[in-house]
This record gives C-alpha cells, structure tokens and sequence, in this order.
C-alpha cells in the first residue's frame, strides 16, 4: 500500500499519493502560473492528454516527445 507524503525542496516540491492528481490545479495556481504545459514520454501521451482535460483552462497543451533519463 503506497504511503502518501509531501517533499518540499528548492527548487522542487512532490506531492505524493493517492488523490493526488485531483490537487494539481490547486498546484498550479499555487505557483502564480496562469498556464502549465503537460509534458510526457510518447508512451504516457494518454495519460497526459487526460491531465490536460482534468486542468481545463489552466492546460496550456501537450508536449509529449520528453525522453526518459535523458543527460
């Protein structure tokens, strides 16, 4: 059973756990953005597509040529 936590660092912060994704405009706005840029790997376009239509105006689009572990 996964445990939720949050880890705050500068310049990162990870929200983790189930329910997670329900919070990521609440994120958003958090940051003062007006706009977020959903990014993905080819095979995660789905996913991300979903996430896009879940934050409604404040989804800027989808960018889903990312590269996993990329140097």
């Amino acid at each position: 059973m996964p445990y939720s936590f949050l880890y705050s660092a500068h310049p990162a912060r990870i929200v983790f756990g189930p329910g997670s994704l329900a919070q990521i405009a609440d994120e958003v706005r958090r940051l003062k953005c007006t706009r977020a840029l959903v990014l993905s790997t080819p095979f995660q376009r789905e996913d991300a597509e979903r996430l896009r239509h879940q934050l409604g105006e404040l989804g800027a689009g989808v960018f889903s040529e990312a590269a996993m572990h990329t140097l």
